[in-house]
């Protein structure tokens, strides 16, 4: 990955956590239910953003294919009440990570962040393949 790009990718993650931690921590004017999606966006993003800094060869495509999948077994996570499971979630960032209760809603917002990543990647971030 030149250096350029691997600079944009991290500083995309790196925005995409910041974001993601504000819309859990701070109240806008959206409903509640759009910032809580929001977050759920921002998570496959971040998961893109983390798998194209860790596999820059990939093409982006796969890269949005596995982060939606990673997204989508974190949230069928939430089923499992595996004690290994709950203790993780009772730390902040196990429960970021893993979440606490289903949604089906959820499913579909995973597949939006990282279809969302992918364009901002192919459009901004790219140069030449993917």
């Amino acid at each position: 990955m030149p250096i350029s790009r691997r600079f944009k990718v991290a500083g995309l993650l790196l925005l995409t956590i910041v974001v993601g931690l504000a819309s859990r921590h701070f109240h806008t004017p959206l409903p509640r239910l759009v910032q809580k999606e929001a977050g759920d966006v921002l998570w496959a993003m971040a998961a893109y953003w983390l798998i194209a800094l860790l596999r820059p060869a990939w093409p982006s495509g796969r890269v949005a294919i596995i982060a939606a999948v990673l997204a989508i077994l974190s949230e069928c996570s939430q089923l499992s009440h595996a004690s290994v499971l709950e203790e993780l979630r009772r730390y902040r960032i196990g429960h970021l990570l893993l979440g606490a209760g289903f949604s089906w809603f959820d499913l579909a917002m995973y597949p939006l962040g990282a279809a969302t990543a992918w364009g901002i990647d192919r459009t901004l971030v790219r140069t030449s393949r993917g």
